[in-house]
């Protein structure tokens, strides 16, 4: 069918703290852009809760580094298993993490493909 299948991923979660706002987009052009979406997505939102206050205290980009850098191993993880090229996984993404004890936000927005030339 000539119908462009939806590759969007979009994810939410909180703990006591923090509430993580996740969205990624997977390019359409990308053979396996959603399912890099949805990688993409539970990967940002599981770093963001679990490490939250490491976030909020450290330096926007060493932690923005830190982040895309542990994505980037998930996506070349699951691109190895599924034997083929990572760039394959290539998506957006748009991430906030909200703290609700400082009323202050840490936020991502990157096209991913970026990271994997």
């Amino acid at each position: 069918s000539n119908e462009i299948d939806n590759q969007d991923a979009f994810s939410t979660g909180s703990n006591d703290r923090f509430d993580a706002i996740v969205l990624a987009d997977g390019v359409s052009s990308c053979k396996k852009g959603g399912e890099g979406a949805e990688l993409t997505v539970e990967t940002v939102k599981k770093i963001f809760l679990e490490n939250g206050d490491i976030i909020m205290k450290s330096d926007i980009k060493e932690s923005s580094w830190a982040i895309l850098s542990v994505l980037s191993k998930e996506l070349e993880k699951r691109a190895a298993e599924d034997n083929e090229e990572v760039r394959e996984y290539a998506s957006t993404l748009a991430a906030v993490l909200i703290d609700r004890n400082t009323k202050t936000a840490f936020a991502l927005n990157y096209l991913i493909i970026l990271l994997m030339q």
